[in-house]
């Protein structure tokens, strides 16, 4: 017969190949059995570590209590509480109960539990964190992420920043800071310019400045350098995440053609899950007017991952595409209700609210993605848009200037600071503001029609400024970018109309009638230079 000692070894080798088999209910039933026959700490955290990996944290929890693997109950001054993780228990025992705290949703739990970073908040408690030991940056990993989900922004910034300083290569950390968007682009350079990197480590190095830079607006060539070396030196020429980071690169510079095809072939061919994939994709689909496709992905979503934000958020699109801005309101709303913190859906909850002019309604959805997301520019930048369409100029200026200090490479907040200047008529600071827009994308302006408003804007206040000849060439640049646009043309005949010259503002005026036959602004100028021509002659 076979001994105790001997029937505990054989049942936790039996343990590991129901794990390695995904077998967990017959892992948790070994593992209980274990625990009936020698109920030491080991083979009680082994139990409970069974109940995590089958998804049981209320179960994990208190296995690892009921054993006093974790010391839970204290008084309640903070004097007497516990100052170090080593006195709370075990620091593998400590971790697995934090985990089951922050995957139960008991975020404040969990802070009690491992220190809530007093260290960055100035309140609450902070351990030492002796006899932590490897389990240090995952540790700091956590205390950040549930921060971050109590609205905790400062902390969790200092702790993914701690858990970096302790492990470059800790790149769930850095995703929540780049993902999260909680830096601006001079903090995240100089977080990358802290950390120290093993040489073989050098290619994590370098997948993290690949994807500050290719997911900026700046195009300064040194992300394309970064990207081929990854590909040529470290293989990694198939690596999802670096293909989106170049649809990324190709969205952010208005390339959405070529975008749709990077997104499309991950999509279709290697990975139809990704939701950070899927939000892009579904993004493109919506600039480019897409609703067939964005019809049918919209019902494949709902499908197969009703129970998923993503799904609704899809379904939102699809109807702000066909301007059912009713129903697509309903199901921004639906998303932002599954999850509070799935800003894209809060940014577009504020364009349709933008589009049927409920501008509180629409700022309140912008300032929800300013709170979520304090590093991105397109809150203010959208916070700045909505301002300037209810007419408070001064302060749409101060949300698009924050914006800009941001990201001051994105073309559109020089576009909409100009736009701002131009309607205080601060002509000479517009015609600036337009043009930095442009400069900002010199290698796309003579193909892509995206850039056709900062063009046409600048042609408006070179009229204004009565230069007429450098007007009539900006205009025609915007029809090289956008053509057969009736508003172009009406603007040229204007220009034409102010030098005297006539017949060819009626001419442009016929044209701009030709794309709008009902566009008032031209019939009521046309109307006014067959006046003055008859009067005249």
């Amino acid at each position: 017969m076979a001994s105790s000692k001997e029937t505990c070894t054989n049942l936790r080798h039996k343990i590991q190949a129901a794990h390695a088999l995904h077998r967990h209910p017959h892992a948790i039933f070994l593992a209980t059995t274990l625990v009936s026959i020698a109920p030491d700490p080991a083979h009680c955290f082994l139990l409970a570590n069974t109940y995590f990996h089958a998804g049981q944290y209320k179960r994990s929890i208190h296995v690892l209590k009921h054993h006093r693997l974790v010391k839970h109950r204290y008084p309640t001054t903070y004097r007497h509480r516990p100052t170090s993780l080593a006195e709370r228990g075990s620091i593998e025992s400590v971790y697995l109960a934090a985990q089951c705290l922050q995957q139960c949703g008991e975020w404040q739990e969990c802070l009690d539990l491992l220190g809530d970073g007093a260290q960055a908040e100035g309140r609450g408690l902070c351990f030492n964190d002796e006899g932590a030991g490897d389990y240090l940056p995952a540790i700091y990993y956590l205390r950040g992420h549930c921060m971050e989900l109590l609205d905790h922004k400062t902390g969790a910034v200092h702790c993914y920043r701690k858990a970096l300083q302790l492990d470059p290569c800790h790149t769930e950390a850095y995703d929540r800071l780049m993902d999260g968007h909680l830096l601006v682009k001079e903090e995240e350079r100089a977080l990358l310019q802290s950390l120290t990197f093993a040489p073989e480590d050098e290619w994590v190095r370098l997948m993290y400045s690949a994807k500050q830079n290719l997911s900026a607006f700046c195009r300064d060539g040194e992300a394309e350098r970064e990207v081929r070396l990854l590909e040529q030196k470290y293989h990694l020429t198939n690596h999802l995440g670096l293909k989106l980071l170049m649809a990324q690169r190709e969205f952010n510079a208005h390339h959405y053609k070529q975008a749709l095809a990077l997104t499309t072939k991950l999509i279709h061919e290697e990975d139809p899950f990704s939701d950070a994939c899927l939000v892009l994709h579904i993004c493109l689909l919506v600039e480019l007017h897409q609703k067939t496709e964005l019809y049918s992905l919209a019902n494949s979503l709902v499908d197969s991952r009703a129970g998923q934000v993503i799904a609704w958020f899809c379904v939102g699109c699809y109807y702000y595409t066909i301007r059912n801005h009713d129903k697509a309101g309903k199901y921004f709303s639906k998303a932002t209700n599954m999850e509070i913190r799935f800003v894209p859906a809060w940014l577009a909850y504020g364009h349709v609210f933008s589009a049927v002019e409920e501008n509180d309604q629409a700022m309140a959805a912008y300032r929800n993605a300013i709170r979520l997301h304090p590093g991105s520019h397109l809150g203010q930048l959208f916070m700045g848009m909505e301002h300037i369409h209810s007419g408070n100029l001064p302060l749409a200026f101060e949300f698009i200037n924050t914006s800009r200090h941001i990201c001051p490479y994105d073309p559109l907040v020089y576009n909409e600071m100009g736009v701002v200047a131009y309607k205080m008529k601060k002509y000479p600071e517009a015609l600036t503001y337009f043009q930095q827009a442009m400069d900002l994308c010199p290698s796309t302006l003579d193909s892509n029609e995206h850039w056709e408003y900062p063009v046409f804007n600048y042609a408006n206040t070179l009229r204004k400024l009565r230069r007429y000849d450098e007007a009539l060439a900006a205009y025609n640049k915007a029809l090289t970018l956008r053509p057969h646009h009736y508003s172009t043309y009406s603007s040229i005949g204007f220009v034409y109309h102010l030098m005297g010259q006539l017949p060819a503002a009626i001419e442009y005026y016929h044209r701009a009638l030709g794309y709008k036959s009902n566009d008032t602004v031209s019939l009521q100028m046309l109307e006014k230079a067959l006046e003055e021509l008859f009067h005249s002659d």
